[in-house]
């Protein structure tokens, strides 16, 4: 009865009172003051700012694991053995309140990094060489950006008691270059509803996808991004982070080019494909295919690719396009 009990407080202070459910269009707060460097593709009626690079995504990523230096089953060796073997090409280890030292693994990148704890949620920082006794939320964003890493919004849908984030607690700390969307590791941790709600307030922020992994046999493979780089170098791989080069994926692979007036998106098997805009409005939906075109009307706020692979609704979703009416001044 005592464990019943706890369950339903949780669920109610977690999504009774903070979550905030079909009320997060409601709230109202301004844009951040950071803005990310896109180049414009413009045409007489709009301008688009894509994130999407000339490279081709290519190299394999986890975002967000454990050893047993913090609350992982395996240690530092054997995890990045077993990613290695799964065809990754670089691993961050997001420790918790601590950063782990590099193994030596040889045919796999290594990138340090830290799941922090926060008055708020916890924050993930990839490629931090050391963290802050900082509690709060925008100290640590700061502390992570200026060691040149990049901060990601952990989790955002878990429970709030339990590390979440509501969207108010979102846009109270604004900064963050990403927002973990799909993470693998608990119930409801699909987190679109949050970021298209940052995205439509004018967050230009990224979404990112993490195993959360913390047992090798049960959860490595789950989540992961693939990243658009020059070279697999970590300056390269944290630089993508930071600028949208990448998309994130349950499995599904996915291509997108953008010209002036149109996006094409592309992947190997039949999917659904979804093409969300402001507000979280699905614009487009085409089912059992392999490629779609989505025609820019002007009016989208931004765009993101949604492929749901027909064959067992694994996701994969593409960084927000932003997209501006002629004669708007540029925030990219």
């Amino acid at each position: 009865m005592e464990v019943n009990v706890f369950i339903l407080l949780g669920f109610l202070l977690g999504y009774g009172f903070r979550l905030e459910g079909d009320y997060l269009f409601a709230l109202e707060a301004s844009s951040p003051d950071y803005l990310l460097d896109l180049q414009p593709i413009r045409s007489d009626r709009f301008t688009i700012y894509s994130p999407y690079p000339e490279e081709d995504f290519r190299f394999k990523g986890q975002i967000h694991c454990h050893t047993q230096a913090s609350d992982g089953d395996d240690t530092l060796q054997e995890v990045m053995e077993a990613y290695q073997s799964l065809g990754y090409h670089f691993v961050v280890i997001t420790d918790h309140d601590q950063i782990t030292k590099a193994p030596t693994v040889p045919g796999i990148l290594f990138i340090p990094g830290v799941e922090k704890s926060s008055s708020s949620g916890h924050i993930l920082g990839i490629g931090v060489k050391s963290q802050t006794d900082e509690m709060r939320p925008d100290k640590i964003i700061d502390h992570i950006q200026k060691e040149g890493g990049v901060a990601i919004y952990a989790h955002p849908n878990r429970w709030p008691l339990f590390s979440g984030w509501t969207l108010r607690e979102l846009l109270s700390v604004p900064g963050a270059c990403g927002i973990e969307v799909i993470n693998a590791k608990r119930w409801r941790t699909n987190s679109e509803n949050k970021w298209d709600a940052l995205l439509t307030r004018g967050y230009r922020i990224w979404g990112m996808a993490g195993a959360d992994c913390h047992s090798i046999a049960r959860e490595a493979n789950r989540a992961w991004v693939v990243v658009a780089a020059p070279d697999l170098r970590e300056d390269s791989i944290i630089a993508a982070l930071r600028n949208g080069h990448f998309y994130s994926t349950e499995g599904p692979d996915l291509s997108v080019k953008v010209y002036p007036d149109k996006i094409v998106a592309s992947t190997s098997r039949e999917a659904t494909i979804e093409w969300i805009a402001k507000e979280g409005v699905k614009r487009r939906v085409i089912r059992g295919v392999k490629e779609d075109t989505y025609f820019v009307e002007g009016d989208e706020g931004y765009i993101r690719v949604v492929v749901i692979r027909k064959s067992d609704k694994k996701r994969a979703l593409g960084q927000p396009i932003f997209i501006e009416g002629a004669g708007a001044s540029s925030k990219g």
